[in-house]
């Protein structure tokens, strides 16, 4: 017995170490050299690729042709996987390689058409952008063709190779991000069911009004143009954009003197991360900052001359269009009383297991894409239209905006920014400070396009976009700061409709009070607003518990902990719990019976994704104790605001109970509240602890200026972050900083895969560098890529 056992541990041990070895071969062939020479055909000259010690590539080239060349092959060393990933989740191509699982995700992407539109719009690109392209690829093809046997582990988990990468791939990534960041039309069609559910007068207290008080980018005195007659009232909400934050300040308000300007995009929790930090040198570009992999260029970031900083402007570019098609001919649609044919394309979707591919039918109208046979629960057809739509010029206005010296070339360069909008900060190394939005706005014939409109009469049609000499821009204000958190940018009295999907003041109210507090801010400073957890929701709502009598030893210890809370939501504190499945229950005891479970889920999703729009509604009602919107519909009696706080708190406490043990005081925020940092393969059982990182404890919540967003439909862990951190500091600019949220290696065994996250959950940072002597003094690795064979 006991040599038999000895034969069957041996032989276990023989098989752990034969596929242990197996498995590091193939991760191990996934690594190519960053250091050395390598000989590359399709270069004009040799091209110096110097890494720091984050793995962050600076690249030095002689030509432009060579600079972007050699940015491809970068970022495919690093990131070919997510780059293969996102231009078949754009192109609706994910099936054929994965299966049926995500085949309704193609289904709709490739109704929605991106990579239709990024095929229209790279033809449309004058011959200097395309070559941009063509350069870029022909780099990213050169490493896929070098590499044809190393390819990352994801590729041999799915046994699959990658295709030629073309300039079409690289914009359907970017029309894909655009798309993230622009879409609205699950918001007006939820809008539309809650208007047919509630009626006009309490779905418009539900979708509560941006607060009048409350802080503009731009404030009235400070527009330079003439302001238009005011825009009708109507319902306002929260789209479910994703949010971020900058600012910037002039001379005036720093310890220096000279300008600061900071950034931090939020976006999903993903690993690896949705930026790639790079440095381009040569060729008339002196740049640093971070790049979406897939694409060439600088998004985010500094010259020798200018930065600059990013955040997503919610303006309503998405109607829905119902439509009339004739009952006598399906292919006809009625506009203006007339039948139109619709335009029809075939798309077949290859399916991985399946002999034969699907053949989807997409049928198109002058207002876009039908919708119905792709969105699961239209009981009429809808088209969607999108500014998204047209042909996009972004890459060139990215372009300019790398190389622009001062403010005329940086307003110059974003007239080409079409889609995603943007509120984009400006700051230079004379000390000038800006503010410039972005993005193609629709002008609408008639209404506001908040939910779905009648696309017959050709009465809701778009006439036009709002003027890009018109977008809301200040130079140098009087405030000697700027500062959006994705808040209402400009007042009613402004010429042209925006959108009424702005993000609640929040974030906004707190940055500018922690600018104004200070009459001179430093580096620090900025460090501590991205870093700053104050919640005020909770400091609004946390006062309506407290006035809950306990019922119980375990609610007056509760109560206890929400007296003494600071309102700081920090991850090893009980209190930021407590509050937090509070006010869940309390939304879902307030609306659940008013709405019915799906509706009441679908405005929690739609109307934020995080849970944006209704604490703006929940200060209103709380106000006012015996509101209608307190009665639980399902009860014979009439409950009031204190019933229905009372109730929620139980519930609250129940909650935790029965997951964390009876005690409040060993409760933490952390516990409930994580960040996961998960790869796509992560879902698969044994795979998630080879490339998923987490889960982290998280600090912080939806409405604190350090983000970590959590789906009210479905709490509590976090799903958007501050994706990238920049602080830009003029009177020392090649000490500025920068952190993103992984790593720069899309490899999950490389030693940049994670080694950023310590660092991020701090709000650390490293130093960008930038000067030539700067790098070379602290590089880790150099590649010489030379002209070959």
């Amino acid at each position: 017995m006991r040599k038999a056992l000895v034969i069957c541990v041996s032989l276990l041990l023989a098989m752990v170490i034969i596929i242990t070895s197996l498995f590091y071969a193939l991760v191990q062939k996934s690594f190519t050299p960053v250091d050395g020479t390598v000989q590359i055909k399709g270069l004009e000259a040799a091209v110096n690729i110097c890494r720091d010690p984050w793995g962050v590539p600076h690249i030095y080239a002689d030509t432009e042709n060579d600079l972007f060349f050699a940015q491809g092959y970068v970022q495919a060393q690093d990131r070919l996987w997510q780059m293969e990933l996102h231009r078949r989740m754009g192109s609706g191509t994910l099936s054929e390689v994965i299966g049926e699982a995500t085949l309704e995700y193609d289904r709709f992407f490739r109704a929605v058409g991106l990579r239709r539109c990024a095929a229209a719009s790279y033809q449309s690109l004058n011959p200097a952008m395309q070559v941009v392209l063509q350069s870029y690829c022909k780099g990213v093809n050169a490493f896929i063709s070098a590499n044809k046997d190393n390819l990352p582990l994801e590729f041999t988990i799915l046994g699959f190779k990658p295709a030629d990468w073309d300039p079409v791939d690289s914009l359907t990534v970017s029309e894909l991000i655009a798309w993230e960041l622009g879409k609205n039309w699950e918001v007006e069609l939820t809008r539309g069911r809650l208007v047919q559910k509630l009626g006009d007068e309490r779905a418009g207290q539900l979708l509560a009004p941006y607060p009048q008080t409350s802080p503009l980018v731009i404030p009235p005195e400070l527009m330079a143009r003439p302001l238009g007659t005011e825009v009708a009232t109507g319902l306002h909400q929260e789209s479910d954009c994703l949010g971020s934050n900058n600012w910037v300040v002039d001379g005036q308000k720093t310890v220096t003197g000279k300008p600061l300007l900071a950034n931090d995009p939020h976006l999903s929790v993903m690993m690896p991360s949705i930026w790639y930090e790079t440095g381009l040198h040569g060729a008339g570009f002196e740049v640093v900052g971070v790049s979406l992999p897939g694409c060439p260029l600088i998004n985010i970031g500094r010259n020798r001359d200018i930065s600059w900083g990013i955040t997503n402007l919610p303006a309503d570019t998405q109607d829905l269009f119902i439509e009339k098609l004739n009952p006598a001919n399906e292919l006809q649609y009625e506009y203006e009383g007339e039948w139109k044919y619709l335009q029809v394309i075939e798309e077949p979707i290859k399916v991985h297991g399946r002999g034969e591919a699907e053949k989807l039918q997409v049928r198109i109208t002058r207002h876009g894409p039908l919708m119905d046979n792709v969105i699961k629960g239209l009981e009429q057809p809808l088209a969607l239209q999108w500014t998204g739509y047209g042909n996009s010029r972004l890459i060139e206005s990215v372009y300019h905006l790398d190389k622009a010296g001062n403010w005329d070339e940086f307003r110059d360069a974003l007239q080409y920014w079409d889609a995603p909008s943007q509120n984009i900060v400006y700051a230079d190394r004379d000390g000038n400070i800006g503010y410039q939005s972005t993005g193609l706005i629709p002008i609408r014939r008639k209404g506001l396009g908040t939910v779905p409109v009648p696309g017959w009469t050709g009465d809701y049609d778009w006439t036009g976009n709002i003027p890009y000499k018109e977008l809301p821009s200040v130079l140098n204000p009087s405030t000697h700061f700027i500062a959006t958190a994705n808040n209402k940018v400009v007042s009613d009295n402004y010429s042209y409709f925006m959108t009424y999907d702005w993000s609640p003041p929040y974030r906004a109210q707190r940055i500018t009070d922690l600018l104004k507090s200070k009459d001179k801010l430093s580096v620090k400073d900025f460090r501590d607003i991205q870093a700053d957890i104050y919640d005020i929701p909770a400091s609004i709502f946390t006062p309506y518990a407290l006035q809950v009598v306990p019922s119980t030893a375990q609610e007056k210890q509760a109560l206890e902990i929400l007296k003494k809370w600071d309102f700081q939501d920090r991850a090893d504190d009980p209190a930021p719990a407590i509050y937090n499945v509070f006010y869940v229950k309390l939304l879902k005891n307030i609306m659940e019976d008013k709405l019915g479970e799906p509706l009441f889920n679908d405005y929690l999703r739609a109307m934020g994704g995080s849970g944006d729009v209704h604490a703006i509604f929940m200060e209103g009602i709380m106000q006012d104790k015996n509101s209608a919107w307190f009665d639980d519909a399902r009860t014979p009696d009439r409950e009031s605001r204190d019933d229905i706080v009372k109730k929620s708190l139980a519930d609250a406490l129940a909650e935790l109970s029965s997951k964390y043990g009876s005690d409040p005081a060993k409760w933490r925020w952390g516990d409930i509240h994580s960040t996961w940092f998960r790869h796509v393969l992560g879902r698969v059982p044994g795979l998630d602890a080879v490339f998923s990182r987490g889960p982290f404890p998280a600090s912080g919540s939806r409405y604190t200026v350090d983000v970590a967003a959590f789906d009210y439909s479905n709490p509590y862990s976090v799903v958007a972050v501050p994706s990238y951190r920049q602080i830009i500091d003029w009177s020392d600019p090649d000490k500025s900083l920068a952190m993103h949220t992984t790593g720069q290696s899309g490899l999950a065994f490389s030693p940049h895969y994670g080694d950023m996250i310590p660092k991020w959950l701090n709000v650390e940072y490293h130093t960008m560098l930038f000067n030539r002597a700067d790098v070379e003094a602290q590089k880790q690795a150099t590649l010489t890529l030379k002209p070959g064979n």
